[in-house]
């Protein structure tokens, strides 16, 4: 009985643990689209090629923000893309709730260690616009230097 109890314990400990992280990663994301909501001012450069394609669906758009080509190396990338007539409940995001990281290395591919090309984000629209777009990423492996970015994309 003992050993059932200590087993339950446990696991309990262990989904509150899940749980918290869960939480932490969803305060983040709130976060990252408050900000981009209320942003006005964006930087104008950054170490990559970034675009924006809208392919029309019936009466919505399909738009998808591409980030590739970089010219630095930016590793653990995090994004988030914002449009203000999103048909979705959510934004897209980009290594906030992933377990794995996202790496673009210049000139250098390598999916099973998680260094692509590019990334995407894909979301719904009502029409063709601006789209806002958080990228966070660090400079160098050992992750002491943490870059934040706000970027404005248009088509």
């Amino acid at each position: 009985m003992k050993k059932i109890a200590l087993l339950f314990l446990m696991l309990c400990l262990c989904f509150g643990c899940q749980s918290q992280n869960n939480n932490s990663q969803l305060d983040m994301y709130q976060q990252i689209v408050d900000h981009l909501q209320q942003r006005q001012e964006f930087v104008s450069s950054y170490p990559c090629q970034i675009e924006v394609i809208f392919n029309p669906i019936e009466d919505y758009f399909r738009y998808d923000v591409i980030i590739h080509q970089a010219t630095k190396d930016m590793y653990n990338i995090k994004a988030v893309a914002y449009v203000d007539n999103s048909l979705d409940e959510s934004y897209p995001s980009l290594g906030v709730f992933d377990e794995e990281e996202y790496h673009l290395k210049v000139n250098y591919v390598d999916k099973t260690h998680n260094y692509y090309k590019g990334v995407q984000l894909s979301g719904t629209c009502q029409k063709e616009g601006t789209v806002k777009l958080y990228l966070s990423y660090f400079a160098d492996e050992q992750k002491t230097k943490q870059i934040e970015k706000y970027i404005e994309v248009n088509k």
